[in-house]
C-alpha cells in the first residue's frame, strides 16, 4: 500500500482556497474549502481537507464561490504593504521566468494568475504587475555560446524598471560587455538587488574550454552569486574551482555591510 502524500509546504495544515492557484507538477498540497474547488475541470466538495497531487503538469484550482462584499470591505482596509504580501503569494514562481514569461502579449504569456490577476481591477492589475516582477527572477541567456557579442534573450525593455532578480545564463565566452552595462548605475535594470550567474563550460583534455572576452573589471552594485555548471561528466573538481576563481577574480558583487 503506498504512503500517503505529504504537502510540500512548511507545515502540515491546509491552505484555504480563496483565489485561484496554480499547483506545479510532481508536488503534493493540502488545500480546504467552505465552498469546494474546482481542480482541472473538475468541481469538488469535501468537509475534510483533501491532498492534490499533479503528476504531469501543472493544475489550475479555482475557489467555486465568488468572493464577497465581506472580503472587499476587509481588502479596502489593509496597508499597501500588505496587499502586495497578499498577491506576491499569488504570483510567486519557483522558478527563474524566461523572457517569454514576464510578457502577457507572448503566445505563451506570464503565469497563469499573473494573467488573470491582470484582467482585475486596476488595483489589483498594478499590484500584480509590482509584485511578479520584484518576487520573481528572470533570466537572461545567451542565443548562441560561441558568439557572446549577438543578441541576448532577455524581457522585454518595458519592464525593467520592476525587476529586482536577474538569472544570467552564459557559455564559455563571458559577455563582458552586457554585464559591464548592467553593473552600472545607468543600467535599465534601475531596481535590480540580485543577480545570478549560471556559467556553463565544456571540459577538455587537461583543463575545461572557458575565457573572458575583454579584459575589464565589473563591480556590480548589488548582490549576486555565481554558479557553474559543467556541460561534460567526469570533469576534475580542480577545473571547477579554476572556473570559480577566474570569475570571482574580474566579478564583483556587493557584500553584506557595504556602503
Amino acid at each position: 500500500m503506498a504512503d500517503e502524500p505529504k504537502p510540500t509546504g512548511p507545515s502540515d495544515a491546509a491552505v484555504r482556497v480563496h483565489t485561484p492557484m496554480t499547483l506545479k507538477e510532481n508536488t503534493t498540497h493540502k488545500l480546504s474549502s467552505p465552498y469546494g474547488i474546482i481542480v482541472g475541470g473538475i468541481k469538488l466538495w469535501s468537509a475534510t481537507p483533501i491532498h492534490i497531487s499533479p503528476l504531469d503538469e501543472d493544475v489550475d484550482v479555482l475557489p467555486v464561490e465568488k468572493l464577497g462584499n465581506d472580503f472587499s470591505a476587509g481588502w479596502n482596509k489593509l496597508p499597501i504593504e500588505l496587499k502586495l504580501m497578499i498577491v506576491s503569494f499569488v504570483v510567486a514562481d519557483p522558478m527563474p521566468l524566461g523572457y517569454l514569461d514576464c510578457d502577457p502579449r507572448s503566445e505563451y504569456g506570464a503565469n497563469w494568475c499573473y494573467l488573470e490577476l491582470l484582467r482585475s481591477t486596476p488595483e489589483i492589475a498594478e499590484l500584480a504587475k509590482e509584485a511578479f516582477y520584484s518576487v520573481n527572477a528572470f533570466r537572461v541567456v545567451t542565443i548562441i555560446a560561441f558568439n557572446p557579442n549577438r543578441v541576448l534573450k532577455r524581457p522585454p525593455r518595458e519592464f525593467s524598471n520592476r525587476i529586482r532578480h536577474l538569472e544570467i545564463r552564459i557559455g564559455h565566452n563571458v559577455p563582458c560587455g552586457f554585464l559591464k552595462k548592467l553593473s552600472s548605475q545607468n543600467s535599465e535594470f534601475p531596481r535590480l538587488e540580485y543577480v545570478t550567474i549560471h556559467v556553463t563550460v565544456s571540459g577538455r583534455r587537461g583543463g575545461v574550454w572557458f575565457k573572458f572576452n575583454n579584459d575589464q573589471k565589473i563591480n556590480f552594485s548589488c548582490a549576486g552569486n555565481f554558479v557553474v555548471d559543467m556541460r561534460t561528466r567526469n570533469v576534475r573538481t580542480k577545473d571547477k574551482i579554476e572556473v570559480m576563481r577566474l570569475i570571482s577574480g574580474r566579478i564583483k558583487f556587493r557584500q553584506a555591510g557595504d556602503i
